[in-house]
């Protein structure tokens, strides 16, 4: 199971990615007592970090080419 298919996500942007966790992290959190898996909730904050980087690392390549560009 990849990042993507354990928060459910499809396309990657910042708005779809915090709105996944969130999501994800309520169903999962280890003091809900109906749903809750520890494992699981690692799992899905470890995704979260993971894709957030990638956003970033993806935004400071995107400003470097517009730089090699421009300049």
């Amino acid at each position: 199971m990849n990042s993507f298919d354990i928060l459910g996500i499809t396309k990657l942007n910042s708005k779809t990615l915090k709105k996944a966790y969130k999501e994800k992290s309520k169903i999962y959190h280890p003091d809900n007592k109906k749903t809750g898996d520890e494992d699981m909730f690692i799992k899905i904050n470890s995704a979260y970090e993971t894709l957030k980087k990638l956003i970033v690392k993806t935004y400071i390549v995107k400003v470097n080419i517009e730089d090699m560009i421009d300049g």
